[in-house]
């Protein structure tokens, strides 16, 4: 009777709200829930165990305070160095600077614009970021095709031409003689004609080239 008693009374004594896990509480009577006691979800952050409740030290809870981090806990009130941060860049997959880590568009996209990169080439594009290969090469030359040097493959004048000087004097030479020559019969058919005196006095007119 006399056990049953002060077991009795023990029970009285003990705090009801006695917690089932373990840790040491502060002068506050609470205490920072450890990661064993959170695994089995029997506490979370900063705690009582006395139901001072009204205490004037704040409860804790731990977890990611950045508002930038992918995993910002909203009910976290003290950070506990977990934040994750996104990856930036540019998620444009037809985009020059494409980067397949980036979780998060950070506005760095370039356009691709194809042409020839050859600063060299005939038809070099300065605004080209992607090389198209299709640069033509130059080719110097004479571009005229009445020209003695003519380049059919050139698609650059080089002011070379070389014209056909000489056979245009053959040719101005041929029209005199065959002048010369009309001028001649002409001359002769009026001397036919019983008037010679005048076919040679039109004659050397001519040949002076008064008329």
């Amino acid at each position: 009777m006399k056990k049953s008693l002060i077991i009795l009374s023990l029970l009285l004594i003990i705090p009801t709200n006695v917690t089932a896990h373990s840790g040491r509480t502060d002068s506050s009577g609470g205490h920072n829930c450890s990661a064993q006691s959170q695994a089995k979800g029997l506490c979370s952050g900063y705690h009582y165990h006395n139901g001072n409740s009204n205490s004037s030290t704040p409860s804790k809870t731990y977890g990611c305070t950045d508002k930038t981090a992918k995993n910002y806990n909203s009910n976290a009130n003290t950070d506990n160095g977990t934040c994750k941060y996104y990856v930036t860049g540019c998620t444009d997959s037809n985009a020059l600077n494409f980067n397949s880590k980036a979780e998060k568009d950070d506005g760095s996209c370039i356009k691709k614009i194809f042409g020839c990169m050859n600063q060299e080439a005939l038809n070099y594009d300065k605004f080209a970021n992607v090389d198209d290969n299709n640069c033509i090469e130059k080719v110097y030359g004479c571009m005229n095709q009445e020209a003695e040097n003519y380049n059919s493959k050139a698609n650059i004048d080089d002011k070379t031409c070389i014209i056909k000087v000489i056979e245009n004097i053959e040719e101005n030479k041929d029209k005199n003689e065959n002048k010369n020559e009309i001028e001649n019969d002409s001359s002769w058919i009026l001397g036919l004609l019983g008037i010679p005196f005048i076919g040679s006095v039109i004659y050397l007119i001519k040949k002076k080239k008064i008329i």
